[in-house]
């Protein structure tokens, strides 16, 4: 019995060839490593938008190695029992994973099943979730104290152009509410000027949280980032006056609170999990303010803000400090003391906020925290 060959339209094979002819053999290497690296290199909110090498990194582990090694794997079970068609080609290979054990090379095999340890490695601890469980969180000394005196926590956030990243902030935000108990949050958040959906996207988790009974506001503001609106800033005083600014608008409501809130919050559009919240609370027990490390691709971001403890500046790149007791800290993930932090997220003591009617009895120990379990 004949069969009727497949048509392809002439428009795809030569685009096809084209493809062939400039890449050459090397076709495989691009659909396997750059098309995935492209996904991750432009995919918001993954952590990989703005790493170029980090995202060619992932493409390598976690497809091209995979799928090579399910290639040379069957290469190995149906080369025993391989014949060639009429055209002379193996029944067992594909254009793009062809069988890669043709040639007998004593360094073939053991390559392959190296590279399949290392995949099944990757994918079960490099996939892992690398944050703790918040129960562990909840269970430490701080929080039981917390607990026991009913804390209650001011969290304030501003907003521009981040609808991208909104359904994961509010996603987390709703965890660490649940975490924290409802009845012991204030949420405020402010946005102004965004071009994109984000004002639309905090009205509707705003109603969210007036159904979970979470005390809110929210402020949306017009004509206030000024033009251009990507960088409408004239110096660096004028950008940190208008941060300021933004920032103070965020935390009005809690002055108009009676509420003594125990601890502070300030964060905006960073991707953030809920546990990351519940260890910078855990830092700044008896300390003025700890902060997490943020970071932009490969390299720490607001690196100007940061000083270790002897205010000496930090290096873009991880462990960041100059003292060897500090980069001990950072690549067991720890807490150090710093003389000055502002990275993402900060947790503060919030009694300095509030009116003297207000504050507990206690003294303000003073001093910084930065966590780098990151």
């Amino acid at each position: 019995m004949f069969r009727t060959p497949i048509s392809i339209p002439s428009t795809i094979r030569r685009w096809w060839g084209y493809y062939r002819s400039i890449l050459g053999g090397y076709h495989e290497y691009a659909i396997l490593i750059l098309l995935p690296a492209l996904y991750f290199r432009f995919s918001y909110p993954i952590f990989t938008h703005n790493s170029a090498t980090l995202s060619l990194y992932l493409a390598t582990v976690f497809f091209f190695l995979p799928i090579k090694t399910a290639a040379a794997l069957w290469g190995l079970v149906a080369c025993g029992r391989d014949n060639r068609n009429h055209y002379g080609k193996s029944r067992y290979s594909t254009g793009l994973l062809a069988t890669p054990l043709k040639r007998k090379s004593p360094w073939r095999v053991p390559a392959w099943i190296l590279s399949g340890i290392f995949v099944i490695w990757t994918y079960a601890y490099g996939t892992a979730s690398p944050f703790p469980e918040a129960s562990e969180l909840v269970s430490d000394p701080v929080f039981l104290e917390h607990q026991k005196s009913n804390a209650s926590y001011f969290i304030a956030a501003s907003f521009w152009n981040n609808e991208p990243v909104l359904d994961h902030w509010t996603r987390e935000m709703t965890s660490l509410i649940e975490v924290l108990g409802p009845q012991n949050v204030y949420l405020s958040l402010t946005e102004n000027d965004s071009e994109d959906n984000t004002a639309s996207k905090l009205l509707h988790y705003a109603r969210k949280l007036t159904k979970m009974q979470v005390q809110h506001s929210l402020n949306i503001t017009r004509e206030l980032r000024g033009y251009p609106s990507n960088m409408p800033w004239e110096n660096i005083p004028h950008r940190m006056a208008y941060m300021a600014n933004l920032r103070n608008g965020a935390l009005q409501p809690l002055y108009e609170n009676n509420t003594p809130f125990r601890t502070l919050v300030l964060m905006n559009d960073v991707v953030f999990h809920h546990t990351d919240v519940l260890k910078l609370i855990i830092a700044s027990n008896g300390k003025t303010m700890a902060c997490s490390v943020d970071m932009d691709g490969a390299t720490l971001y607001d690196q100007w803000v940061l000083r270790d403890s002897c205010g000496r500046a930090t290096t873009g790149f991880w462990p960041f400090f100059m003292d060897s007791k500090d980069r001990a800290v950072v690549r067991r993930g720890g807490v150090l003391d710093v003389g000055t932090c502002w990275n993402g997220i900060v947790a503060l003591d919030a009694d300095p906020f509030l009116n003297t009617t207000l504050r507990r009895e206690g003294s303000w120990n003073g001093g910084m925290r930065l966590d780098t379990s990151f």
